[in-house]
């Protein structure tokens, strides 16, 4: 996308502060004014509905983060990592929410995008059940129904996480679904398990236990899958041309994501008045569950990507999608526009 220059406009009534004496202390206040009144509007297209982290750019535009970059931001709801990923190399799209698999699965095919900050320091990936179905390790999976959705990126991992536990992923009888209808499914008795992400145990805690049950929630992680998920994207022409405006999206956006760990309320309040068709109070208990299981809670590491733990997650991509096993995953990061701590 191309720069649009904007028009900076000075605000005339100020003038009347300016004395003979008081002149110079009077246009320093009004630099900056001056400067962030030219503001440029941008796209940051989510992978998926406003929930749970996805949250954290309308908060920021409540708080007026972008605002003091000189930012107006356009959030727009993508349909899946993939699709966020597409609109953001096609210059649909500044920049975007999506997954480091998919850009490590799509850099080599001709999309070309680079993670430019970390969502997710561990993956969302898990099997739930109910404490009635007798599963209490991924070992007791055997011989059970495990409900999943074709498309679900949790297929790729999980038969690696089995036989890394020494378990035969064959003996687990899949039940391919509509993601809408595992959770129906596992409350029902349909099937043992589901394969979900760890922010769905919100809307199912409370059905469980209107049936006097409780939710037992395996993490892929506790099998060993360590791997960075969720990212911030750009395309490579963003980076290479729009560079000023990368390092005020990211400041803007750092600030915002550290805004939802403080405040997830807030910020579930500031997307509901855009969005009325969310539960603020569900989408807080999501970001709660989020900072437990999910995102890097240290300041200082927060976004970052280690190279041990980008390599890991690259050669979680080899053996599930098999890429190539030559490639750098350095490749598919650019940690030049991150923000610096406290800023």
């Amino acid at each position: 996308m191309r720069d649009r220059p904007a028009t900076a406009t000075l605000d005339l009534s100020r003038r009347a502060l300016i004395g003979t004496a008081g002149a110079a202390t009077a246009l320093a206040l009004m630099a900056p004014r001056i400067a962030r009144s030219q503001t440029e509007k941008i796209v940051l297209t989510i992978d998926w509905l406003p929930t749970g982290d996805k949250q954290a750019g309308f908060g920021g535009i409540a708080q007026g983060f972008f605002a003091a970059e000189g930012l107006d931001v356009e959030i727009r709801r993508g349909s899946g990592a993939a699709d966020s990923l597409t609109k953001v190399a096609t210059g649909a799209s500044h920049f975007g929410y999506s997954d480091i698999a998919n850009v490590m699965a799509a850099r080599p095919q001709g999309a070309m995008v680079k993670a430019i900050f970390s969502l997710h320091a561990k993956p969302a990936h898990a099997v739930i059940t109910l404490n009635s179905s007798g599963i209490n390790s991924f070992a007791d999976l055997q011989g059970k129904t495990l409900g999943t959705a074709p498309t679900a990126s949790s297929n790729l991992f999980f038969p690696l996480v089995m036989r890394d536990a020494g378990l035969d992923p064959a003996r687990v009888r899949i039940v391919n679904t509509d993601p809408a209808a595992l959770g129906p499914m596992l409350l029902t008795k349909r099937v043992d398990a589901a394969m979900l992400w760890l922010t769905n145990t919100v809307q199912l805690e409370g059905p469980a236990r209107e049936q006097g049950a409780e939710l037992v929630v395996l993490p892929f992680a506790l099998a060993g899958l360590r791997m960075y998920s969720g990212v911030l994207i750009a395309s490579d022409d963003t980076l290479a041309r729009r560079g000023d405006l990368t390092r005020r999206f990211l400041r803007a956006m750092r600030r915002s994501l550290l805004f939802q760990q403080q405040d997830p309320l807030a910020v579930a309040r500031a997307t509901a008045a855009l969005n009325p068709q969310q539960n603020p109070e569900i989408e807080a208990s999501r970001i709660e569950i989020m900072k437990r299981s999910m995102l890097e809670m240290d300041p200082a590491r927060f976004g970052q990507f280690d190279p041990a733990v980008l390599r890991e997650t690259y050669g979680w991509l080899i053996r599930a999608q098999n890429l190539n096993p030559a490639t750098d995953p350095e490749t598919f990061v650019d940690r030049s526009f991150m923000p610096a701590t406290g800023t």
